[in-house]
């Protein structure tokens, strides 16, 4: 059984995009309990922001809501609005930011081929992105529309 600062010390490597292998390497935590580790660590994050809640802390919330997302998909904070994204997770994520896609709406403004051109996104996923960012740009537009005619 691992000690408590051992399972934070992979937790935190793995929230700032370390690899299994070297968190295995340097820390000695496996995948699968790297797993493990990162289901309860976002058990933990959902009752933190549950018990924020009951005490009022709102402004709390947003930074608890980021922590969950980082555990749960194993991210630096900047990577956030990416993974948000349908079929994106960590290495896809990193690749869109490294390419200078640093947000969603700088996906939508690249090109097919641009995006295509990308590690690890290809036409398929480039594709899929683009329909998914188009029809959540749609609902927001219809969304507004609804708002001013009230």
């Amino acid at each position: 059984e691992y000690d408590c600062s051992r399972s934070l010390l992979a937790l935190y490597e793995w929230i700032e995009e370390t690899s299994d292998r070297t968190i295995s390497d340097n820390v000695g935590v496996e995948p699968g309990d790297m797993h493990r580790m990162v289901e309860i660590g976002g058990w933990l994050a959902y009752s933190l922001y549950e018990v924020a809640k009951l005490l009022k802390r709102e402004d709390l919330l947003k930074e608890i809501h980021d922590l969950r997302t980082r555990i749960k998909y194993g991210v630096k904070e900047e990577l956030i609005p990416i993974v948000a994204l349908e079929g994106i997770g960590r290495v896809r994520a990193r690749a869109l930011y490294d390419a200078g896609l640093t947000d969603p709406r700088k996906i939508l403004q690249v090109s097919n081929s641009k995006l295509s051109a990308i590690s690890k996104i290809g036409p398929t996923v480039a594709a899929k992105l683009k329909e998914q960012l188009k029809k959540i740009e749609q609902e927001k537009s219809f969304r507004h529309k609804n708002e001013i005619d009230r």
